[in-house]
């Protein structure tokens, strides 16, 4: 019950995520991307659960490879230790300089990251591109070494038969258009190989 509770709580901020898009791309309707999101949709929930690692683990620099997420938005509810007392934790790559950077927890307050996926580049037309990220390792003989990790991941993504195009106004597409659902399987291909 809490899992579907939390679903429909992060599907009302992905609507507000979407009618805020709508209105910084200058589109006609800040319900432009209701259509695409009706279900079924590509949205799901993960828990991304780390143990404390074994000292085989720990050597690794990173918990998860750099990587873009596929589709559309991810709403991330941060572990709050991240990056305290040696923990590791996710950080970002700055597009410009290739510089990563820690991604620091707001801990007085419930907050959420948001990362753009690999499906807005398209819609956009080049003007919006994913954040690639990854998740470090706690540093070996620290405190935050001894914890385990657990963030909450809420991907989302249009129904798969929904034809993503460069959006109205943003000029001749770079893109051909593309089924939401064949995107992802292109993507979900060159990964697992």
């Amino acid at each position: 019950m809490h899992a579907q509770r939390y679903v429909q709580e992060m599907d009302r901020v992905l609507s507000a995520i979407h009618r805020m898009s709508a209105v910084a791309l200058n589109l006609t309707s800040p319900d432009f991307f209701d259509s695409f999101y009706t279900r079924p949709n590509g949205n799901a929930l993960r828990l991304a659960f780390y143990p404390p690692p074994t000292t085989a683990q720990a050597e690794k620099e990173f918990r998860y490879g750099e990587h873009t997420d596929y589709s559309g938005f991810t709403i991330l509810l941060q572990d709050e230790h991240d990056h305290s007392n040696g923990a590791g934790g996710l950080e970002v790559q700055d597009p410009g300089s290739k510089q990563w950077f820690p991604v620091l927890p707001v801990t007085t307050t419930t907050s959420f990251v948001v990362n753009i996926g690999d499906l807005w580049k398209q819609w956009t037309n080049d003007k919006w591109t994913s954040t690639n990220h990854r998740v470090s390792s706690p540093s070996l003989g620290t405190k935050g070494a001894e914890h385990s990790r657990l963030s909450i991941v809420y991907f989302t993504g249009p129904r798969a038969d929904a034809v993503i195009s460069t959006l109205p106004g943003h000029g001749v597409s770079r893109h051909a258009p593309i089924l939401a659902g064949d995107h992802l399987l292109e993507k979900l291909a060159r990964t697992n190989v």
